[in-house]
């Protein structure tokens, strides 16, 4: 409550270098905010009790200080930093001075935001040459693997046991989880490190795009797939495709153990803004696991074939657009994800 709240612990804590002046020639400080004690590294002790200028080093800025608080003293008006307060009876009861940055720390400031912008552009451009790297060193290995593989496979019947088929199809399902997780990753540095370049997207049109290459990738499936007419956003066509191609394809993959599986593409108004969406009647999920679901590498469904990569490139995607992502879901009741681009 109001009434409770302690009224100097108040003023030192806000976020502005403040001082209480008392309103005599000496300009006697007689509270300064932690802020204003932080950018000059002295404690409360050392400054209040005592003049302004025994605390200032002497020098131009202390003394356009004494003349604007003079001047503020003897008209009793406000100026751009000083401001007379006064007591129910008309006096002069203290004056509130507000120092602002000056122009050496606004250019450490800057200098220092310059630096991180540096730091993080180059650190980028170790990330993407280092995922792309790794998947090229490591995806032709993997091909030798695989080949290897298939034509142990296809000796003649009965050269190996049953139990070397066996084996064969657990390394091969496994250099194609690896082969996967490898091309997931340099998604992910793609979508991290790529240029944002907005022009005016038809999602409809994509969304259809991706739907009719899965339908052929699949051909014995034909789920009900609607999607909305006249979507459109001001995106980067690259990052959005990705993200419809990952949601549609969860959408494709968790609804294949149903016999009436439908997909739906389409967009809300909340709250004035765009809200698209990609809904299925899949599996679902318990809600209560949704924390991790945009995390790389996690799996809801290890049932599934999966490498966990799909909706960490979604979620880093919309976030480049400045906008968000969630999920609702229900076991055995389908999963919608929702998702805005920004403005």
């Amino acid at each position: 409550m109001l009434s409770d709240v302690d009224y100097a612990t108040l003023f030192r804590s806000v976020p502005a270098r403040l001082l209480v002046l008392e309103p005599t020639a000496e300009f006697v400080v007689a509270e300064a905010s932690d802020a204003w004690l932080r950018s000059r590294r002295v404690v409360r002790s050392a400054v209040v009790g005592r003049s302004l200028f025994e605390v200032l080093e002497p020098g131009p800025d202390a003394a356009r200080t004494r003349v604007a608080l003079a001047r503020v003293l003897a008209s009793r008006t406000a100026d751009e930093e000083n401001a007379p307060v006064f007591a129910q009876d008309g006096s002069l009861a203290c004056i509130v001075r507000r120092e602002a940055a000056t122009e050496s720390e606004l250019l450490t400031s800057l200098e220092q935001r310059d630096r991180a912008v540096r730091d993080l552009k180059g650190a980028r451009q170790e990330l993407e040459a280092f995922a792309n790297a790794a998947a090229r060193d490591l995806q032709a290995p993997l091909r030798t693997l695989g080949g290897y593989c298939a034509l142990l496979r296809n000796l003649e019947r009965g050269m190996l046991p049953p139990t070397a088929h066996d084996l064969l199809g657990r390394m091969d399902a496994g250099i194609r989880n690896m082969s996967g997780i490898l091309d997931g990753l340099v998604t992910l540095t793609r979508v991290d490190t790529s240029r944002l370049a907005r022009r005016r997207v038809n999602l409809s049109a994509l969304a259809k795009r991706i739907a009719r290459d899965l339908q052929e990738q699949d051909p014995a499936r034909h789920p009900r797939v609607d999607i909305a007419e006249r979507l459109e956003a001001t995106v980067d066509e690259d990052l959005i495709e990705i993200t419809l191609e990952k949601l549609l394809d969860n959408a494709w993959k968790y609804t294949s153990k149903r016999g009436d599986a439908r997909i739906e593409v389409g967009q809300r108004q909340v709250v004035g803004r765009s809200v698209f969406y990609v809904s299925d009647n899949g599996v679902g999920f318990d809600m209560a696991r949704a924390e991790r679901l945009f995390t790389p590498f996690f799996r809801m469904h290890p049932e599934f074939e999966g490498n966990g990569m799909g909706l960490a490139a979604v979620r880093r995607a919309v976030e480049r657009h400045g906008g968000e992502v969630w999920a609702e879901s229900h076991p055995g009741r389908g999963t919608t994800i929702h998702f805005t681009l920004g403005s």
